[in-house]
């Protein structure tokens, strides 16, 4: 009877031991809780430059009357376009916000630029002796330019986000025409003669702000955990403008010369970004 008391003494104690090291063993091996990256998330503010390149057409045209402007340009005295295609640097800041999840990143970046588009290009003839030499000039320049655009990619690896971006453009773009003529040699009469002595001739400019929309892709790469750097490439349309003025020697009855202009063009920049948030979170169960 103490034999058999002793062994099941023995085999409870045993069992009670082998239980208590499961109930151990698997209080060890609990799963940790899961830690998902947000590399991407909050806010952040940087700086940016590159260049921009205009790719603007400006075409002409005026009154349809008999000796008027669009017989002018018919038989070459005016330009039918002049295409400038300036370029200039472009720099400036800017601020976003984005969200992640997994690989998916979101959000919404605005920025203020200043550029040194400028350039004035010239169309010369001298269609002698019977009609006026001309000089027509175009000057096109655009010192501000800012953007509101979301943007939308994916992370190729836990520091590089791919992104296409697109939203609001606003600039002040503004074309300056002229239209320059001389007299023609004394004695010498012919459709649109300059009668005056010295200079005769009309300009005009446009200077107002245009909205309109631009879109593009970049990379940006965190090299630390609060800074990133980008590039990013923007084409840009911001509408039509144009101008119209009248010949200031009543030589052309009407509107002289009417110059009109798609502003496009494209910016490539490089920037650097701080980022306030992003760091890991840690989902609890």
């Amino acid at each position: 009877m103490q034999i058999r008391f002793g062994w099941a003494l023995a085999s409870a104690m045993l069992m009670g031991s082998i239980g208590s090291a499961s109930a151990a063993d698997m209080a060890v091996k609990a799963p940790p809780p899961a830690v998902s990256l947000c590399n991407w998330c909050g806010f952040y503010i940087g700086g940016n430059a590159g260049g921009i390149l205009s790719h603007s057409t400006a075409y002409y045209g005026g009154d349809a009357v008999p000796g008027g402007t669009l017989d002018a340009i018919a038989r070459g005295q005016l330009p039918t376009s002049i295409a400038p295609h300036e370029s200039g640097f472009i720099g400036g800041v800017q601020a976003g916000f984005n969200q992640q999840r997994g690989a998916f990143v979101w959000g919404i970046e605005g920025d203020v630029q200043g550029t040194s588009l400028d350039r004035t290009v010239s169309f010369s003839t001298n269609l002698a002796p019977n009609f006026f030499p001309a000089t027509t000039t175009l000057q096109e320049k655009m010192d501000f330019f800012a953007t509101l655009r979301g943007r939308v990619g994916l992370t190729a690896s836990p520091m590089l986000l791919l992104y296409a971006t697109g939203g609001l453009a606003v600039g002040d773009p503004r074309i300056t025409s002229t239209v320059t003529t001389f007299p023609v040699p004394p004695g010498v009469i012919g459709v649109g003669t300059c009668a005056a002595a010295g200079f005769c001739g009309a300009a005009t400019s446009s200077d107002d702000w245009r909205a309109g929309w631009t879109a593009g892709v970049g990379a940006e790469w965190k090299f630390s955990a609060k800074w990133s750097a980008k590039f990013e490439y923007l084409y840009y349309d911001l509408g039509n403008i144009g101008v119209r003025y009248v010949d200031n020697l009543g030589r052309f009855p009407g509107i002289f010369v009417t110059t009109n202009e798609r502003v496009t063009g494209s910016i490539a920049r490089v920037g650097i970004n701080y980022a306030f948030g992003g760091g890991p979170i840690v989902a609890k169960y």
